[in-house]
């Protein structure tokens, strides 16, 4: 292969980049609207991974600028966003690689490379909501239709725009953009950004342009360059895109994990670069499963890729008209899982005549993601002491442990205790009242590494009924904590 011809093979438009490419030629295709900036990126790389300088790329990256884009990017485009990946890409001359004889090399070898890991240097995790909402990732959050999930990304989205959300951008307004395929902008979501408290001069709305020049909802395969484009434009620190699932083609199969983490990954790649935030909005399934992603809509891949998931729903003790709201943090792959909050919703008006929603935080709860899931028709046992099965929810908790525990000396493992008790729905708030109400004991068994921890009863008598906890509750919350942790490691 001559130099000529190596150099026009690697800086040809991959099929993948721009969308039209004639396989049955040798001509270069030209590279539509939405593709260049990736197209010619690709090409800074493999010029790079051949050895060629800053110098030497750039005059011909600004050719095929002009001879394959249509239209072609300005000077300006092509120094700030196509240019700055040849310092990205390419080796380290530092740590002795040997440079290829890239006149003779065949091209395919250059459509995959090495990267050195002595040259990536560790990094803390930012976080733009402290431990649930990681800066530079894709965040999810996740609920059934009709709740307040999108209510929930206003009031975020409002916190942001003022500085007020606990994290890295605390104390500064950063600008918000959200991508909102379901809600009416001026009859829904503006009225409840100002209600929240936003400071409108950080939010803004992402559109894109149709063929006629009419605004059109964005499109997150095959729009994403175009889209890393505006964020950056506007410095936009959080990517708010709701729902997902809207915001991608029909051509493309949401229930095919493939085909999910081909769409989402230039996402979640743009805000890698970018260090931004995107939270995408999803709908639950109709599976009476209690794991959070089992129950996303459609492929698992979205919540796989997602490195935070938290689920927003009612609380389903409370009756079915409550506003009443839960976020829970079902997952993170970035950090320790945080505790549930507790909101409820808030009827305000604004400007005299405008009646709208908004959510207002109201401290912590108990309630875990199963049991969040878990059905309102299956739960008759509330705070206020409705039956469940013919005895209270702390009476059936007690006779449970009771049953569980009884003429067993040796005890039983606290895990194997918690997933019986979500079988038989009692929650693990409850569960924790009929330990303290019963004369329990926790302890490591003598000589297991990791310990395993067990419950046991201290008075092991089948007829004795509910007891009032006698002993040191603290000494108790101690060894409880010391018990999770155990499980957790």
């Amino acid at each position: 292969m001559t130099a000529t011809t190596w150099l026009e093979a690697i800086t040809a438009p991959s099929s993948t980049s721009n969308g039209a490419r004639d396989t049955a030629s040798d001509s270069l295709s030209p590279i539509r609207e939405g593709y260049r900036v990736s197209a010619l990126v690709a090409m800074v790389g493999r010029m790079r991974d051949a050895g060629m300088t800053v110098d030497e790329i750039g005059p011909i990256i600004e050719q095929r600028n002009a001879a394959l884009c249509n239209p072609a990017l300005t000077a300006d485009e092509l120094a700030r966003e196509v240019m700055p990946a040849a310092s990205r890409f390419g080796r380290n001359p530092t740590i002795g690689i040997v440079q290829r004889d890239t006149a003779t090399e065949d091209v395919t070898d250059f459509r995959i490379r090495l990267v050195d890991a002595v040259g990536i240097e560790p990094e803390n995790v930012d976080w733009a909501w402290d431990g649930r909402v990681p800066l530079g990732m894709l965040t999810l959050i996740v609920g059934e239709g009709g709740k307040g999930k999108s209510m929930g990304t206003h009031w975020l989205a409002a916190g942001f725009s003022r500085g007020t959300v606990p994290g890295a951008l605390f104390g500064t307004p950063v600008h918000v953009a959200l991508a909102s395929a379901e809600d009416h902008r001026a009859a829904t979501i503006v009225p409840r950004l100002i209600a929240a408290g936003a400071d409108m001069r950080y939010i803004h709305f992402v559109e894109a342009i149709d063929a006629e020049g009419d605004p059109d909802d964005i499109a997150i395969d095959g729009q994403v360059a175009d889209l890393e484009a505006a964020c950056k434009r506007g410095n936009v620190r959080v990517l708010i895109v709701d729902t997902v699932v809207a915001h991608i083609p029909t051509t493309t199969n949401t229930w095919n994990e493939q085909h999910v983490r081909a769409v989402l990954k230039p996402l979640a790649h743009m805000a890698e670069r970018l260090g931004l935030s995107v939270v995408g909005v999803m709908h639950l399934n109709r599976r009476e499963a209690k794991d959070v992603l089992t129950r996303i809509s459609g492929s698992g891949g979205f919540g796989n890729l997602a490195r935070s998931v938290l689920l927003f729903g009612d609380d389903p003790r409370e009756p079915e008209d409550s506003l009443v709201r839960i976020l829970a943090h079902a997952k993170t792959n970035v950090g320790r899982l945080q505790p549930t909050l507790r909101m409820r919703i808030t009827e305000q008006t604004i400007d005299g005549r405008i009646t709208t929603a908004h959510l207002v935080a109201d401290g912590e709860s108990e309630l875990t993601t199963a049991e969040l899931l878990t059905p309102r028709d299956k739960i008759k046992a509330t705070a206020d002491g409705d039956d469940l099965d013919g005895l209270s929810a702390q009476d059936k908790a007690e006779r449970f442990l009771n049953d569980r525990l009884h003429g067993r000396p040796d005890g039983v493992s606290i895990k194997a205790i918690k997933a019986d008790a979500a079988a038989h729905d009692i929650f693990e708030h409850t569960l924790r009242r009929a330990r303290e109400a019963l004369d329990v004991d926790v302890f490591a068994v003598e000589g297991t590494m990791p310990a395993e921890w067990r419950y046991r009863l201290l008075d092991p008598d089948p007829t004795a009924g509910p007891r009032n906890y006698q002993t040191d509750r603290q000494t108790l919350a101690e060894a409880e904590a010391e018990a999770e942790a155990g499980d957790a490691a």
